[in-house]
Formats: C-alpha cells, sequence, structure tokens
C-alpha cells in the first residue's frame, strides 16, 4: 500500500507539472486583465447599489452591516460607514412613509455604495449583507414552495453575475498559479506540489479581491 500511494503521489506531480509548461502561453494578456477586472468591479459596485436599492429592507440590511462591522473591531472603518449608511436609513425611512422615491434616495444609494466597494477589500461586508438580503427577501408557503420577493431575485441575479465574472477570471489565471507553483517547487519547498496549487488559488482569490485594475501594472 505505501508503494502504490508513492506511485500515486508520483504520477499526480507529474500531472500536474504538465500545465505549468504552456503557463506563459494561457496566460491573460494586460489589456485582458485590464477588461475582466474592470467588469469585476463594475459589477461588484451594482451589486451594491441592488442591495439597498429596495427602501423597505434598508433598515435591516443596515443593521446587519453595522453589526458586521462592530464584529471586525475596525474603528476606522465603522467611523468611515456609519455616517453614510446612517443617512441611508434616514432616506429610506422617508420614501416609505411618503411612498415616494427621489434623486436624494439614490444619491445616498450610491455614496454607500462607492464607499463600501473601496474599503470592503476582503468582500465580507457584501457577503454579509448580501445572505441577510437573501434570508429576508426569501420564505416558505405552507406548501412547502420557496417564495422570493422582486429584490431577493435582483440580488440573486446580480450576486450570480458576480460570480460567474470572478470564476472566470480565476479560471483564465489558472496557468499563473501553476508557473509560480512550479516556481516553488523547484526551490525545493517541502509542500506538495498539489499543496502548493491550493495556496496560489487562495492567493490569486485574495489578489483579485485587492486588485486595483485602475492602476497601470499587470495583475
Amino acid at each position: 500500500k505505501t508503494k502504490d500511494k508513492h506511485m500515486t503521489t508520483k504520477t499526480l506531480q507529474t500531472k500536474s507539472s504538465k500545465p505549468s509548461t504552456t503557463a506563459k502561453k494561457n496566460t491573460l494578456t494586460k489589456e485582458q486583465q485590464f477588461k475582466a477586472t474592470k467588469r469585476i468591479a463594475e459589477l461588484e459596485l451594482q451589486l451594491w447599489g441592488v442591495l439597498f436599492s429596495e427602501p423597505r429592507a434598508v433598515v435591516r440590511l443596515v443593521d446587519q452591516l453595522h453589526s458586521k462591522l462592530r464584529a471586525l473591531d475596525d474603528g476606522e472603518l465603522l467611523d468611515q460607514v456609519t455616517p453614510l449608511a446612517n443617512n441611508l436609513t434616514k432616506r429610506a425611512r422617508t420614501v416609505v412613509k411618503n411612498r415616494k422615491r427621489g434623486p436624494a434616495y439614490d444619491r445616498a444609494v450610491g455614496a454607500l455604495a462607492d464607499r463600501l466597494w473601496a474599503l470592503d477589500k476582503d468582500r465580507l461586508l457584501v457577503n454579509c449583507v448580501r445572505n441577510e438580503a437573501m434570508r429576508i427577501g426569501t420564505r416558505r408557503r405552507t406548501d412547502n414552495e420557496t417564495v422570493k420577493t422582486p429584490h431577493a431575485r435582483k440580488v440573486e441575479k446580480k450576486g450570480r453575475e458576480v460570480d460567474m465574472a470572478r470564476h472566470a477570471f480565476i479560471q483564465a489565471n489558472q496557468g499563473l498559479v501553476y508557473l509560480m507553483a512550479q516556481r516553488y517547487r523547484q526551490s525545493k519547498n517541502q509542500l506538495h506540489f498539489l499543496d502548493l496549487v491550493q495556496e496560489g488559488n487562495i492567493g490569486l482569490i485574495k489578489g483579485l479581491n485587492r486588485f486595483d485594475y485602475k492602476q497601470d501594472v499587470r495583475f
């Protein structure tokens, strides 16, 4: 069994090393990276706008946002977000009361969305608020059928667009991951090649979260 295990490991290493030979060829060009990361950023910003587009859901979503901010224990982040979140809550209550939505509400949504997108480097806040929006917008009927509000359906659709764009970018950069893993393996790193690839994928996701497409650099 031990012999078979070593043979399997050797086979996996051999198979896993093959993609690295074409890694440079399969890596996105700088222009392709720019277009892809710009598209992802636009979709993520749109997702924040969709999340706060329903005034009747804003109070609960902002409460969830504040809870997450307090859990992160980041005073500076809380100070930057709270005034804009409170302003949006105030506007949302006015819209619900008067049953009339004006440009002031849309401006408040845009201001908070811009700030949150810029500050939420690890996408912890957007995932938290997104989950809460789906939770409060989904219910089960007596016949066990799931029903979603129009707002929940919009959040779900836009969230799916973001996920698909991010997944496509990550898949397109697998060549880069294999190339870096191959370099580390050649430096006699103790980690197995497949473990190096896994670590590389985690780094790829973190790098995508923090990458600014506006800077004139390659990913």
